[in-house]
């Protein structure tokens, strides 16, 4: 529903962004145009490489057999070394 909520005497960004319909505020993104009350981000790349993952790739289920599915996800939530399920 695009039904308006009505402007009170607080001029905050918030209260703003409340009064806005959803059809306008897609009209002004549509125009490249700021929403009011939306905190505007300064985010750049940085160039760099990406870090490299620190946990290990978790096997598909079909790269597993179903007991070791079961022995994999044990060790997973209880957090443990193969040499204590031997």
């Amino acid at each position: 529903s695009d039904a308006k909520i009505m402007p009170n005497s607080e001029t905050s960004a918030q209260t703003e962004a409340t009064q806005l319909s959803f059809a306008e505020v897609m009209r002004l993104v549509q125009e490249g145009k700021e929403v009011p009350g939306v905190k505007k981000l300064d985010i750049k790349p940085t160039n760099q490489s990406p870090t490299p993952s620190q946990m290990e790739r978790r096997s598909k289920p079909w790269e597993i057999s179903s007991l070791n599915s079961i022995i994999f996800l044990i060790k997973e939530k209880f957090q443990l070394d193969d040499t204590l399920l031997l």
